[in-house]
């Protein structure tokens, strides 16, 4: 059962970019990527935060990483999504 009650309960994005400490060499983000998921057998519950607080969330663009073409392929079955804004 996943319970963190944040914004989204899972979020799969293609590419995800975070500062780092100044010692730790960042690595150059690609110019496209692409994920593969399969998300399932999951309780997701209470996402409620606004404005989104959703269950499962996919994007195409990552997160601080805009100029990264993106590409998600997701299978979503046998989860359980009760109680979030959006599913």
């Amino acid at each position: 059962m996943l319970r963190t009650e944040g914004i989204p309960g899972i979020l799969v994005v293609p590419a995800f970019w975070l500062p780092l400490a100044s010692e730790v060499e960042q690595f150059i983000s690609p110019d496209k990527s692409r994920i593969d998921v399969d998300l399932f057998n999951n309780e997701i519950h209470d996402h409620l935060r606004v404005p989104v607080g959703v269950g499962i969330r996919l994007g195409a663009i990552g997160v601080g990483s805009p100029d990264v073409a993106g590409h998600v392929r997701a299978r979503v079955h046998d989860n359980v999504l009760v109680n979030n804004r959006f599913g």
